[in-house]
């Protein structure tokens, strides 16, 4: 089983290694653990599958989990901070840039707000 964050490894790939932050870095980003997550999967299907079931609605099937959020200014130095004691950087610098700049290194950030 993996142990690894995604969002982790993304800002790693993202960054190539460098280590920044958007902006003041203040956007938070909601995590789960996957156990969790499986649990509530697992309560949908048995609910989605139970005869019993009357809850009708618009917005009676969307799901929402979060058991925290974590945020990116943190995120951010603690990438940096592990990367300095595996030895793959020599500063624990973070690079601030701005959202034009981080759309540069991926599309998606600056649409997320990071």
């Amino acid at each position: 089983m993996r142990r690894d964050s995604t969002l982790v490894a993304g800002i790693y790939i993202a960054t190539f290694g460098q280590g920044f932050q958007i902006g003041e870095g203040t956007n938070r980003t909601p995590t789960v653990h996957i156990d969790d997550l499986a649990d509530l999967a697992v309560l949908i299907l048995h609910h989605a599958l139970s005869v019993t079931s009357t809850i009708e609605g618009t917005y009676t099937k969307y799901y929402f989990a979060s058991s925290g959020e974590v945020e990116q200014r943190a995120l951010a130095r603690s990438v940096v901070k592990a990367l300095v004691t595996l030895g793959k950087r020599e500063t624990d610098e973070v690079k601030i840039i701005s959202f034009a700049e981080a759309e540069i290194l991926h599309p998606w950030a600056g649409y997320a707000g990071y």
